[in-house]
């Protein structure tokens, strides 16, 4: 289970590492974008901030998750995984 209420209709990734006080190294950040988009293509997702969504932005989530240097690239993120569909 990665977030209360949600796991029947969700994917969830995990990203190892404290990224509220850390920066996300790139290759985890490559990683994650390549990851995203195989989950996209593969559920005929689209890559939109609407579908690709981080733990702190679910209802009933108490969390940091995913952390702010995550959240602060978060829009690249989605726009670099629509970039690979």
């Amino acid at each position: 289970a990665h977030a209360r209420g949600h796991n029947l209709r969700s994917i969830g990734i995990a990203i190892a590492g404290n990224y509220h006080e850390n920066e996300l190294p790139i290759e985890a950040r490559n990683l994650l974008v390549e990851q995203l988009a195989r989950i996209c293509k593969r559920h005929k997702l689209p890559a939109d901030r609407a579908t690709i969504r981080y733990h702190r932005e679910l209802s009933g989530a108490s969390t940091l998750c995913p952390g702010k240097h995550i959240i602060k690239q978060f829009e690249q993120i989605v726009g670099d995984v629509n970039a690979l569909l």
